[in-house]
């Protein structure tokens, strides 16, 4: 069965509709579509696409990603449709967040809720933007009206739509972890700073990057390790490198869709 927006506008509905959206961050998600191996939240298809890394195995093996490689791809590559699908079921995800908390009897209840929603949504409108370009937004009223079916929006709209998501998180989304919100997977507001200054930087708009960046510089909440390979340690990690990560568990006897 369904629950109904009615039976979710409490805080533990608002909480699950949440982790919802949080839970596309690893790529995985039920109904999924294309090539599986295009899902990764990490974007090592990109790694192959450039010259940091080779496919490697036979030109056979994994046909979609040798086309990336040799830069002979078609449109209906299943390592595109994959990423797509799975980007935009978290916009999707997030702007079911926003919309239920806007239409709740009191949505100011749900300020920490709707920042870390509109900071997700950036965060996946952002990847689109860097993998594709030109993509229908998706917007909350859209959501609403279940009219998602958008024209291409241009490059201007999508950024100014990343922009305000990061900047309304930065303003809503506490400066440290403590008490309820003590979870590292979940971001801070000189995260969603970081976020935007790059955004800025994609957009080649050097001062306002700068900006935001020293936001996280003079924070104080990062810096480096002393071996960069304690980055991808377990017991290393969320160190001061990591602004913000994907939480991932491991050796948990969990399903897939645990």
């Amino acid at each position: 069965g369904t629950l109904s927006d009615t039976q979710l506008a409490n805080p533990k509905g608002v909480n699950l509709l949440l982790t919802g959206a949080y839970s596309v961050l690893d790529g995985i998600r039920q109904n999924s579509q294309g090539n599986e191996w295009g899902r990764s939240a990490d974007n090592w298809v990109m790694d192959v696409i450039s010259d940091d890394a080779h496919k490697g195995s036979t030109d056979a093996d994994q046909a979609d990603l040798f086309e990336l490689e040799m830069y002979n791809w078609q449109t209906g590559n299943g390592y595109f449709l994959a990423r797509w699908s799975v980007l935009y079921a978290g916009v999707n995800r997030a702007n079911a967040v926003i919309d239920l908390i806007s239409s709740s009897d009191n949505p100011a209840d749900f300020d920490l809720q709707h920042a870390q929603a509109r900071f997700l949504r950036g965060h996946f409108n952002f990847e689109l933007v860097k993998t594709f370009g030109s993509v229908p937004l998706i917007t909350s009223q859209n959501y609403a009206e279940k009219d998602f079916n958008q024209v291409n929006a241009s490059t201007s709209d999508l950024w100014a739509a990343i922009e305000a998501d990061f900047t309304y998180a930065k303003a809503n989304l506490p400066g440290s972890y403590g008490n309820a919100y003590s979870q590292k997977g979940r971001p801070l507001s000189v995260a969603a700073a970081a976020f935007l200054g790059k955004a800025h930087l994609y957009q080649k708009d050097w001062p306002s990057a700068l900006t935001e960046l020293n936001i996280v510089i003079s924070s104080g909440q990062y810096g480096l390790h002393p071996n960069q390979l304690d980055n991808f340690m377990s017991a290393t990690e969320n160190g001061v490198e990591a602004i913000f990560a994907i939480q991932y568990s491991a050796d948990d006897a969990q399903s897939k869709q645990g």
